[in-house]
């Protein structure tokens, strides 16, 4: 729903009471409610007889939906009226004018009527623009859309949320994706250590999997057992790729199943030599795509 605006609609209304307002006969050279469009759409209104007015939010319910001869103005939000507050006026039965308004208090416009403290985004929407909230979803995701990033979402044309994307400023600012990010190609770029002024950008590497390893070292004489986490047990295909270096000339035997590394000297040495190792395995949890 959106709050629009239509040119030269005007029509008497039956104004009693605090209620929606029966409209009734039409005033030449103007367009009845009945025959603007509105569909379920909000619109700025003003009701005005000799002594009373109110402006304010309202929609139109059809002379067909309401029973009655030309339809309904429901006035759903006052923001001004002949009393000095924002309460719906007590018409006191005398013949009024109705008609769409621009009314001073939406000099910045909104989708529906006005809800405090957020901020609107101009869109052109057939031959008319309107403003709309920028998180439309918001209400239906609740605190979980706390957070999170706005997009457009070109499939229903709205400026959405999702809390699988978040942004946390700060000092060191975190941007939080639960799912795959894609890119022509992917780096980093930090200030050097070292030298002052200086950045370092580092590409990444690139390869047709998602891949994931553990790395470190251990010290024997003769047979030594790596075991791997539970968490890239339960993460990794079982083809792992191992790599080792050591400070010997001793060969080596390395023999691996889905939870560890078995490093053995073939000939065992007095002294305990240092081995370092790297496992590699590509992930069982995101399927690799080539894109057609």
């Amino acid at each position: 729903m959106a709050l629009i605006f239509r040119d030269r609609i005007r029509q008497k209304v039956a104004a009693v009471g605090t209620g929606g307002l029966s409209l009734s006969q039409p005033i030449a050279s103007y367009t009845i409610f009945g025959d603007a469009n509105l569909g379920n759409n909000s619109f700025p209104y003003c009701v005005v007889n000799d002594l009373q007015y109110e402006v304010g939010i309202g929609s139109y319910t059809s002379a067909a939906d309401s029973g009655t001869l030309y339809g309904v103005l429901n006035r759903n939000l006052v923001l001004s009226n002949s009393n000095g507050d924002t309460s719906l006026i007590n018409f006191s039965g005398n013949t009024a004018d109705a008609f769409i308004a621009n009314a001073a208090e939406l000099s910045v416009l909104v989708s529906s009527q006005p809800v405090p403290n957020t901020f609107k985004l101009i869109k052109w929407t057939g031959a008319q623009y309107e403003l709309i909230d920028p998180i439309e979803n918001g209400p239906a995701l609740g605190a979980s859309i706390g957070s999170s990033i706005m997009f457009y979402n070109s499939s229903n044309t709205n400026f959405d949320a999702d809390p699988n994307l978040k942004f946390f400023p700060g000092n060191t600012p975190e941007l939080f994706v639960n799912g795959v990010i894609q890119a022509t190609a992917k780096a980093f770029v930090i200030p050097h250590p070292t030298k002052e002024g200086i950045r370092l950008h580092h590409g990444s590497l690139e390869g047709p999997e998602y891949g994931i390893y553990y790395r470190g070292s251990v010290f024997t004489n003769y047979k030594a057992s790596i075991i791997l986490p539970d968490y890239f047990q339960a993460l990794s295909k079982y083809d792992f790729t191992l790599l080792t270096s050591a400070s010997t000339f001793v060969p080596i035997k390395t023999i691996t199943t889905q939870s560890e590394v078995q490093i053995k000297l073939l000939i065992p040495t007095l002294k305990k030599v240092k081995i370092d190792y790297l496992v590699i395995a590509g992930r069982n949890d995101i399927p690799f795509r080539l894109e057609g």
